[in-house]
């Protein structure tokens, strides 16, 4: 038997390799994900099976359990409609979930590109960076120059942060100057060692700014919230295979349902006659279901 060969292989090839595995690891965007969450779910809506392997037991029973206390069978025949009725009510349920979700990733495509989702995003990068800034220039560690030049430098790049956020709102104002000034008295007054009391200075106007982002943060979570809420009142299901099927089989559904509310009037119609006749009257009977699907 002959030894196996080895197939050494580039670093261009094993590059390339490495590019093609992260171009196909499915959706990155929230929408995209929200898609992919359902496509198992509509493949098993014709599932013979009533309860699919991510849906709760328990949940099923009590499902069942509540239409068998309000349309009270009072045999096993009326009690065999019921539960089919009750079947039919967690598959429609189960139809306007998934039509939810693919109406929210909808939702999320447009809002992604909102002005208030993008504005949103910014304005959340900065509170964090703003509120990290205040909390070590409250306790700078700084032993040389080099430590208060490279610590600066990072207060510089938080001001940028925030200087973007004030330009997508010119009347705006976060404190960004202010604390650029403040940062240039340090510099000067620190030349030879830390001025203490302009680092305080430095510290309170930059604890200042971060509070006046974290208070812009809750503007901008409401404006994308009212965004949000206005692209969804306008969203339609997307078109498509996909939509014909779900329109279809919820057509199927209640059409089926329909006819097992139907059929179980006419059972009761029906005994209802014969009791009469006969003098008997059925009384409804307590049913308790135990754990177990169909």
């Amino acid at each position: 038997m002959h030894a196996p060969i080895a197939i050494s292989r580039s670093a261009a090839q094993m590059e390339a390799s490495r590019r093609n595995g992260r171009m196909s690891a499915g959706p990155v965007t929230t929408g995209g994900k929200i898609r992919v969450s359902t496509n198992g779910v509509i493949n098993g809506l014709r599932a013979e099976r009533v309860v699919l392997a991510h849906e709760d037991p328990a949940q099923y029973v009590q499902h069942v359990q509540t239409w068998v206390d309000c349309l009270q069978p009072i045999d096993g025949a009326e009690l065999e409609v019921v539960v089919s009725i009750a079947d039919l009510r967690w598959r429609l349920q189960r139809l306007d979930q998934i039509e939810m979700n693919r109406t929210c990733a909808e939702v999320h495509v447009q809002l992604e590109e909102a002005s208030e989702q993008k504005l949103l995003i910014m304005v959340e990068n900065a509170a964090r960076a703003t509120s990290t800034m205040a909390d070590v220039l409250a306790a700078p560690r700084v032993r040389d120059d080099d430590d208060l030049k490279a610590l600066l430098h990072l207060v510089g790049s938080v001001i940028d942060m925030v200087r973007a956020v004030e330009a997508e709102q010119p009347r705006l104002h976060l404190g960004a100057d202010q604390l650029a000034q403040a940062v240039g008295f340090a510099v000067v007054l620190s030349a030879n060692e830390i001025d203490t009391e302009e680092f305080a200075a430095l510290a309170a106007c930059a604890r200042s700014m971060a509070d006046a982002v974290a208070a812009q943060l809750a503007d901008a979570r409401a404006a994308a919230e009212r965004a949000k809420e206005a692209i969804a009142a306008t969203v339609p299901l997307p078109d498509g295979k996909e939509v014909a099927l779900l329109a279809k089989y919820r057509r199927d559904i209640e059409r089926r349902l329909q006819a097992e509310m139907t059929f179980l009037n006419v059972v009761r119609d029906r005994k209802a006659q014969v009791a009469s006749s006969s003098g008997l009257l059925g009384q409804p009977i307590l049913i308790r279901l135990v754990g177990g699907t169909r």
